[in-house]
């Protein structure tokens, strides 16, 4: 749903050919099969109507605020002969006076805890008429100056701290402070020490308050400072890097969930910043930010919570005029929207911007967390159920891939794959060139890879691997048993994973086993198996490519490696040789005129 002056041309936008929409959108216009409209009497009235919907509907394609909830406030009761002070979940249009909102529960007892100690303000909500017997409990905890009995705290008394209260609850500590001085060096002079005690706790209570205030604007009003942040870009592809012995190294691709757009807001009341909040919002896709900043503004602010004087964003906002006055309403006199180009504001701004981005980072590592700890669970789980169905007497700590690679018999390779409790041990993994295999025989290539793997394993006193994972069906499966017994190592565990039907075969069992689509164990041998084959095909195409490269111009006579080397590189590889004319071949350096000639007739015969 949305809102404009002309919703002709709103609509119409949706729809036009070279319009280059976000996906979001795209989804949206792909689903849409009605319009309905609303018509209002003004900007302000859409605005809020706008808000009412969202809130109730939730739509599918709207951005919405996620942390749609009230926070506490202190409300004190300024209607009432003997203020009290208590807990609100939502301020209404009463003469009392809210402060807050408290992101904080334990930010909103402290102080609530500390006006009860301190100031004596009353938590009960019985008639004062000064005519009971005797006090609460209250004034033995000493939470309250008894007013309520006729020996207690008088009315101008209860009045005062009542007052001071409300300046604590506003900021404004420096007055209550320089007040309570001037009481307790009274009372200290008085001889009245019991009462100066008293003084110099509230005083010491009130400069607390005042080291855990930090002043951030020199303008003594309140305002809010809006500011969210996105998730950077992830890195595509694992950023691989050459291993030691020539094999690609790199990282798991990590897709896991990303967080969602943080909004963080500073809460500045009389020029000191007393709390913040942290909200999210979800469907933000393709949206431009001053869009997501202003549908926060208006679902935030129509939750009930409290309108400062003047409100800050980060971006400027389409409807700016429309929704100042629509806050302006909310709060019952003039409100500000500013978006700061340059001065103290923007570097406020730049502030809030930087917790959001904080807040954002802290989310991001926490999902990490979450994903590596299902990851790990999925991988145990694999391992205990390739323990099961394949009968080892462990779970399996280290598996080895074998998997073979050629074209019609040409530069047959093979590659062997690592992993180690479900994760590719990269530096582990090996490539080899069939040497003993001529043509077309998958059998006969993986019977010398694996006998020369563990060969090898034996020479060296390598790690023995807890399972062998080959490339195939029961035909490759027993080539690699017979290399196995060659070497007295048939009592390995091996399986065959044939492709066709994603089956594992088992030595000395004809029937194949099954495993469900998406079974843990299933799926970490697909992923071995998979990068086997990656691993494999990629060591065959550079052979190829090598053996392409040079075969062409090995037929050039009186062309030695030296001088074929340098054509390459001089011309961008054989393809740049082959487009190469007469003159550029003449002109590559080292190159004699003669031997030109001979290329480019090769490559430009008649």
């Amino acid at each position: 749903m949305g809102k404009a002056l002309v919703l002709k041309h709103r609509v119409r936008s949706y729809f036009q050919a070279g319009a280059r929409h976000s996906p979001k959108t795209l989804a949206l216009v792909a689903r849409i099969r009605d319009l309905e409209t609303i018509v209002t009497g003004s900007e302000l009235e859409a605005l809020i109507l706008e808000s009412n919907l969202i809130k109730r509907h939730r739509p599918r394609y709207n951005i919405i605020l996620r942390d749609d909830k009230s926070y506490p406030y202190l409300k004190l009761t300024l209607d009432e002969e003997y203020p009290r002070l208590l807990v609100s979940r939502r301020p209404h249009t009463d003469k009392s006076r809210y402060y807050g909102p408290y992101v904080s529960a334990g930010a909103m007892r402290e102080t609530l805890r500390l006006i009860h100690r301190h100031l004596g303000i009353r938590q009960c909500n019985i008639e004062i008429d000064r005519k009971r017997p005797r006090p609460c409990l209250y004034y033995d905890l000493h939470q309250c100056g008894a007013p309520c009995v006729s020996w207690g705290e008088t009315k101008e008394q209860y009045q005062e701290h009542a007052r001071q209260a409300r300046l604590l609850l506003e900021g404004r500590e420096d007055g209550l402070a320089e007040g309570l001085k001037k009481d307790m060096a009274a009372a200290s002079e008085a001889r009245d020490y019991e009462e100066a005690a008293r003084l110099r706790d509230s005083l010491r209570a009130v400069q607390f308050v005042q080291t855990r205030q930090r002043v951030v604007f020199p303008d003594a009003r309140d305002m809010d400072v809006i500011a969210m942040a996105y998730q950077g870009n992830p890195d595509s592809g694992d950023g691989g890097q050459e291993a030691p012995d020539g094999e690609e190294a790199g990282r798991d691709p990590a897709s896991g969930p990303r967080p969602e757009p943080a909004i963080q807001i500073f809460f500045i009341r009389n020029g000191k910043l007393m709390d913040r909040q942290v909200c999210r919002l979800s469907n933000l896709e393709g949206s431009e930010p001053g869009e997501a900043l202003e549908s926060f503004v208006v679902q935030y602010y129509s939750g009930g919570v409290y309108v400062p004087e003047e409100v800050v964003l980060q971006h400027p906002v389409e409807e700016e005029a429309g929704l100042a006055q629509w806050l302006s309403r909310r709060r019952g006199s003039r409100v500000a929207l500013t978006c700061p180009k340059r001065g103290e504001k923007l570097q406020l701004v730049r502030m809030v911007e930087q917790n959001a981005r904080e807040v954002l980072r802290q989310d991001e590592m926490e999902l990490q967390r979450r994903a590596g700890q299902a990851a790990a669970r999925q991988r145990q789980e694999a391992l205990l159920e390739l323990q099961e169905v394949f009968q080892l007497p462990h779970p399996p700590h280290r598996i080895e891939g074998f998997d073979i690679s050629h074209i019609q018999g040409s530069h047959t390779v093979a590659s062997m794959v690592v992993a180690e409790d479900g994760f590719p041990k990269r530096s582990d993994y090996r490539k080899y060139k069939i040497r003993t295999v001529e043509g077309v025989d998958d059998f006969a290539s993986m019977r010398e890879v694996v006998g020369r793997r563990y060969r090898r394993v034996l020479d060296e006193k390598l790690p023995m691997p807890d399972l062998i994972m080959i490339d195939g069906g029961r035909g490759q499966l027993g080539a690699a048993m017979e290399a196995l017994r060659g070497l007295n190592l048939d009592h390995l565990p091996a399986v065959g994973l044939a492709k066709r039907l994603e089956e594992f075969f088992l030595p000395g069992r004809l029937e194949s086993v099954r495993l469900t689509e998406r079974s843990p164990g299933r799926l970490l041998m697909q992923r071995l198996r998979d990068e086997a084959h990656r691993f494999a095909i990629t060591f065959h195409r550079q052979l190829r490519s090598k053996a392409i490269s040079l075969s062409e111009l090995d037929e050039v006579e009186g062309l030695g490696p030296k001088t074929k080397k340098r054509l390459l590189e001089a011309l961008g590889g054989l393809a740049g040789v082959k487009a190469a004319g007469l003159e550029q071949l003449k002109a590559v350096p080292g190159l004699p005129a003669r031997l030109a000639e001979k290329v480019h007739g090769k490559f430009h015969p008649g």
